[in-house]
């Protein structure tokens, strides 16, 4: 599977799905979005700028990849910004 790697492709790519849910009759707002992205935990506003841009492209479910080797450390700082990314309209899982 391609990896889309800048948030430009992911704009892109929730367009043409829009265009494709009319052209079939259906209602774009219905389909909730979700992205997903790495965090390694050494910046707590990179995370929250990483979701408030993806937020603000339309993406409201985010996954965020923990680093193997520090998961638990990294999961605890997430569970930490789970106020500020609530407020961006995120639900994060990890």
């Amino acid at each position: 599977m391609e990896r889309i790697r800048h948030p430009e492709e992911l704009t892109e790519l929730s367009t043409r799905l829009d265009e494709l849910c009319v052209a079939i009759g259906r209602d774009p707002s219905t389909i909730r979005r979700s992205v997903q992205y790495a965090w390694d935990g050494l910046d707590r506003a990179e995370l929250v700028d990483t979701a408030g841009g993806r937020a603000r492209r339309g993406f409201s479910e985010h996954v965020i990849t923990l680093p193997v080797r520090d998961a638990v450390r990294v999961a605890s700082l997430a569970a930490e910004a789970l106020g500020d990314l609530r407020t961006l309209g995120v639900c994060a899982a990890g």
